[in-house]
């Protein structure tokens, strides 16, 4: 019951490296009947780009009796040949007189966790690109570390004719360019007042 019902997809490996179990989840995940994962080789469902990194995992994993778990991202390949994402978790079997069964293996899919990822890596790189790109000075401080900063913009550096990197941890205040610490001030408590 436990393997039918378990969010993740679990297969069973024999010492040949075919799929002799695998549960409903798993055939899902993948989009094939179980019937037709039974018996096949682990590594054609293991998509192209992760082929020999999985034939040196749960490959050496099969021959070497000392290693004892494994774990990995993978990438498996779908029905239609679409990418899958998993997280792979793999744990040698206890020898039983008769089975060929060598070792069990979970899956989570994580293909929406690293899409999220890839799409956040492409805003914060276009966010970048537009922070450096504007022609107004602008940088960024860290209220919960005493307004230190922790980026600025290229026009902020030519309008302040400092370099960024030999400024970055202090606060403006310790950089000298408030010309009023009471004007530092009435921003400092707006900020606090209204966020």
């Amino acid at each position: 019951s436990l393997f039918e019902v378990s969010p993740a997809g679990i297969f069973v490996l024999d010492y040949m490296g075919r799929i002799s179990m695998c549960n409903q989840r798993f055939a899902d995940m993948l989009g094939h009947p179980v019937d037709y994962l039974l018996q096949r080789d682990y590594l054609e469902v293991v998509h192209p780009i992760h082929r020999e990194e999985a034939r040196n995992g749960i490959g050496k994993m099969l021959v070497d009796p000392a290693r004892e778990v494994f774990a990995a991202e993978r990438a498996y390949l779908g029905r239609n040949g679409e990418m899958l994402w998993g997280l792979l978790s793999a744990r040698r079997l206890p020898p039983v007189e008769g089975s060929e069964d060598v070792l069990l293996a979970t899956v989570n899919d994580i293909s929406a966790l690293r899409k999220a990822e890839a799409e956040r890596r492409e805003s914060d790189i276009k966010l970048q690109a537009i922070f450096n790109a504007s022609p107004t000075a602008m940088i960024v401080s860290d209220a919960a570390r005493n307004y230190a900063s922790v980026a600025a913009n290229d026009a902020w550096e030519r309008q302040f004719m400092r370099r960024r990197d030999e400024v970055m941890g202090q606060s403006v205040a310790e950089m000298g360019l408030w010309a009023s610490n009471e004007d530092r001030q009435k921003v400092l408590a707006a900020i606090t007042q209204f966020g």
